[in-house]
């Protein structure tokens, strides 16, 4: 395949917040993940049994079976108006106060490389240094860490350019 390169693009807040939105939801299918709900859930359903019958019985459960599991999916409430409402507040901040955000980038890759050019300079990054990726219908993330990620918005990105970047990020396994 052919070498590419984005056109200069600005990041814009929208951007930002869905590469946050795609980031939070790449974990939910995760086999870990789904074992840390389900504890959590259990946990819930102790507690929440213990708080209001005083017992940690299961047959306890019965006294007050609507409260007691409507309380203990509590939590996953929490956590879907954490995802709803936070996660894309915290992202439209963190746009506002990172400066470097605000200028010129250009994407451009290789079959050995990506390489991010921005106001302040420009580097490459073997496809080896990445360990993942995700995309959904208006963001590419390549992951560097399980928490660091480069955003790439599908909008600077012709078809022909997706698809060669998709073949860059499969060919090398990540």
């Amino acid at each position: 395949m052919a070498d590419g390169s984005t056109d200069t693009f600005r990041f814009t807040e929208a951007d930002l917040v869905q590469a946050a939105r795609l980031f939070s939801g790449r974990n939910i299918g995760r086999p870990k993940v789904i074992v840390a709900y389900i504890c959590l859930w259990f946990a819930g359903l102790i507690l929440f049994t213990y708080l209001i019958t005083g017992s940690t019985s299961p047959s306890a459960i019965a006294t007050d079976p609507v409260r007691i599991l409507g309380l203990s999916v509590l939590p996953f409430v929490l956590v879907m108006l954490w995802t709803l409402w936070l996660i894309p507040t915290l992202a439209r901040r963190n746009f506002r106060l990172q400066r470097s955000l605000h200028g010129d980038f250009r994407y451009g890759w290789s079959e050995d490389k990506l390489t991010v050019g921005t106001e302040y300079g420009s580097f490459d990054m073997p496809w080896s240094h990445f360990h993942g990726w995700a995309e959904n219908d208006r963001m590419l993330l390549l992951f560097e860490s399980d928490r660091l990620y480069r955003v790439i918005p599908k909008r600077v990105l012709s078809p022909e350019q997706e698809t060669d970047l998709r073949h860059h990020l499969t060919r090398v396994g990540i």
